[in-house]
């Protein structure tokens, strides 16, 4: 009977230390798991007596099977005692923190050497000498660029105190954080500058400006050219956020050379302003691509548009149209300043401008790069720029082709010009 009260015993604290470490939310197969070792083993212990060494067998494969679920789950725990020696520790702490060798390679090991966090040892210190039972802090690993969240709590097994650490890796939802917190950030900025000038110049117009026709000419040219970049930022977010949210797109075959030829004339009154001529160069065989004909039309779109804003006066624009093994590359060259190799990596980020390309005639939004870069990777693409400053740039936008099978499918649907016609107007 002592044999059996100890094996119990032994499973219960064994069980006690799963319900700390994953509190009041444990995953759903370690809660089955639990119940059935229960009901199939302390039931058994209680009704067998006579056969306490099988009893205590069947404890000890349970308990080693609950070590190997706490050892290859997703989180990392750590247990130390009160001198901060390792106790407990599983593997996806050492994974995570870029640690080799197996979790019984540290047990009775100071902690320390092992986890170097001077922060996580100040609080647990600060944690005792304040009398409360748990906390949670964030720690940083600089070996794997890793951020966690660990919850810090005390426990007693059998009398003995302990340290229960749980480590949850936090690193893509501080990294999503952060951006949300950039992105109102530079929101903010942007929205400021014209909304700013939108009122100086409104408050001069009403202190008496307006009496004089030329100034106020100017006055509402101005304001009015404030209003339009506001509508296009306010436009060029929401792109983003639908985009961001976009779980599934809405995939048609799209013709590629017939896209970029209807982008083309969109913007051609444009180039004839600056008097640029677009000189675009297809393949013999039409290529196509399957994916949402709106989102890609605004990626090309957003690229000729800045090649035009930034090429010379009186020079051309290059669109080349390139089946390259299994994808389709559209490149874009313009004759314009060109862009500083220290900046062609970050130029596709969210409001990222050259400072060296900067002009007050020339303001954007400092989101359509941002857009094309999410478009085409929403379409298992890429987006790349080659450039040296003063010599232009040649931004490229790849996309896999259209498999035959796909063709074959939207052929019998709906014919592939007509798909064009009624999307195209």
């Amino acid at each position: 009977m002592n044999i059996v009260k100890s094996t119990t015993n032994i499973f219960q604290n064994f069980i006690s230390i799963i319900n700390e470490l994953w509190g009041e939310n444990p995953p759903e197969k370690t809660n089955a798991i639990e119940s059935e070792i229960k009901d199939n083993h302390i039931q058994e212990i209680n009704q067998k007596d006579s056969q306490p060494d099988m009893a205590l067998t069947n404890l000890k494969n349970d308990n080693l099977f609950l070590n190997e679920i706490i050892q290859y789950t997703e989180e990392g725990f750590l247990i130390l005692d009160e001198n901060q020696k390792i106790k407990f520790i599983n593997k996806c702490l050492l994974r995570k923190n870029g640690i080799p060798g197996e979790p019984s390679d540290y047990i009775d090991r100071v902690a320390l050497e092992l986890l170097r966090f001077p922060f996580l040892y100040e609080n647990i210190r600060t944690l005792f000498a304040q009398n409360k039972s748990s906390k949670t802090i964030r720690i940083s690993c600089e070996t794997t660029k890793t951020e966690f969240e660990a919850l810090i709590k005390f426990i007693t097994i059998n009398n003995e105190n302990l340290i229960l650490i749980k480590w949850q890796d936090i690193t893509l939802c501080s990294k999503t954080e952060r951006a949300g917190k950039d992105l109102v950030a530079n929101v903010a900025h942007q929205l400021r500058t014209p909304l700013t000038s939108i009122k100086g110049y409104a408050e001069t117009l009403l202190d008496g400006a307006f009496d004089d026709p030329q100034v106020s000419k100017k006055f509402l040219e101005t304001i009015l050219r404030n209003a339009d970049r506001l509508t296009n930022l306010v436009k060029d977010i929401l792109t983003l956020a639908k985009l961001d949210d976009n779980n599934s797109l809405n995939l048609q075959l799209v013709n590629v050379s017939i896209l970029v030829t209807y982008v083309v004339e969109q913007l051609s009154n444009i180039a004839e302003e600056k008097e640029v001529t677009i000189n675009t160069h297809y393949p013999e065989n039409d290529v196509f691509i399957l994916g949402s004909l709106q989102d890609i039309e605004i990626a090309i779109h957003n690229l000729l548009d800045n090649a035009i804003k930034y090429t010379a006066n009186k020079t051309s624009i290059e669109i080349m149209v390139v089946r390259k093994d299994e994808s389709v590359v559209i490149s874009i060259k313009d004759h314009g300043k060109g862009i500083p190799q220290k900046d062609c990596e970050k130029i596709f980020e969210r409001f990222y401008r050259v400072e060296e390309g900067k002009s007050k005639k020339m303001i954007g939004t400092g989101l359509g790069l941002a857009i094309v870069k999410q478009i085409v990777e929403l379409h298992n693409g890429r987006t790349w720029v080659e450039s040296l400053w003063g010599n232009g740039a040649t931004f490229y936008l790849s996309i896999p082709v259209a498999n035959l099978e796909d063709q074959a499918i939207f052929n019998s649907t709906a014919g592939i010009e007509s798909q064009h016609s009624i999307n195209i107007h």
